[in-house]
């Protein structure tokens, strides 16, 4: 599982660069089609990736549990195990995506991605230690036998939640910076970022950050006030 990073490192660039290097962007570009399309496509098809290499993980587990004698597979409870564990994979997914599409520069995606991750190890070092603000992260949801996930389960729905909410807002401003056609300036590039976040896109991205504060002010509450936050 710790090669999915480096998994959506090294895909998100093929993807979003794959129409330009092939020299079709000028015509894929005039398709009738708004800019969150392509972006999509190009996401879900790395979440497909994902998924894929889990469910491959998964089913040799499958096997070997067979192999070995032991025949009360639960497959239900493999497919929740695996949900919980590809969430943060497409987080860090689309923030590949997004890296690549602002940068709009290969080598700059690979290293702006690059220091995400190496910030993302460097915090807890240094005492960040709080999922709020360490992208993707969430509690651990260990499973027992007695019951199950327990009352885990809903920590991590909460962080997951919050930082789908804040994945959301990246896709809408990877939206509002798609090139499409000869790339302009940097500076026409923002004016024209500008432009695609008016109205719809201005209130959707409005009520997504009210929501992500309202969901980590609640989260806050619960780790912070509420309990107290203590890291293993």
């Amino acid at each position: 599982s710790t090669l999915f990073p480096y998994t959506t490192l090294f895909r998100s660039p093929y993807s979003v660069w794959r129409e330009r290097s092939a020299r079709l962007a000028e015509l894929t570009d005039t398709l009738p089609v708004p800019n969150w399309v392509p972006l999509l496509a190009k996401i879900g098809a790395l979440f497909a990736v994902i998924v894929a290499f889990m469910l491959i993980g998964m089913l040799t587990c499958c096997v070997v549990q067979l192999l070995r004698g032991y025949t009360n597979l639960q497959p239900g409870l493999y497919l929740s195990g695996l949900l919980i564990q590809a969430v943060p994979f497409m987080l860090m997914a689309v923030a590949a995506i997004v890296l690549q599409v602002i940068s709009n520069n290969k080598v700059v995606g690979y290293l702006l991605y690059v220091l995400m991750m190496v910030v993302q190890i460097a915090l807890p070092p240094l005492h960040f230690e709080h999922n709020l603000y360490n992208f993707s992260n969430a509690p651990q949801a260990p499973h027992s036998d007695m019951n199950g996930f327990g009352h885990f389960i809903s920590g991590v729905v909460w962080f997951q939640t919050y930082w789908a909410l804040f994945a959301v807002m990246l896709i809408l401003l990877a939206a509002a910076f798609w090139v499409r056609g000869t790339p302009p300036s940097w500076r026409g590039r923002l004016q024209q970022a500008r432009q695609n976040l008016r109205g719809a896109n201005a209130v959707a991205l409005a009520v997504l950050g009210v929501a992500m504060a309202g969901v980590g002010t609640w989260i806050f509450y619960n780790t912070n006030v509420l309990n107290e936050d203590r890291k293993s």
